[in-house]
């Protein structure tokens, strides 16, 4: 039997238009307080900033290993 558990596809795109996977995690936001805790007041950054993904998975192995 296999474990199920909701996680987050973060990803960013860049000036240039590139998109690119910045982290997976299953609380977006603890993430982003983890994420803003290395930055400056006026450098803080919203969900909203980021393109989002909720994923299913599906864990099998969870604990053996």
């Amino acid at each position: 039997m296999s474990e199920h558990k909701d996680l987050y596809l973060i990803r960013w795109t860049g000036s240039d238009g590139q998109e690119s996977l910045v982290a997976i995690t299953d609380n977006l936001d603890k993430w982003l307080e983890y994420n803003n805790s290395e930055r400056g007041e006026e450098e803080q950054e919203t969900l909203t900033m980021f393109n989002t993904e909720q994923i299913e998975t599906h864990l099998f192995e969870v604990g053996n290993g």
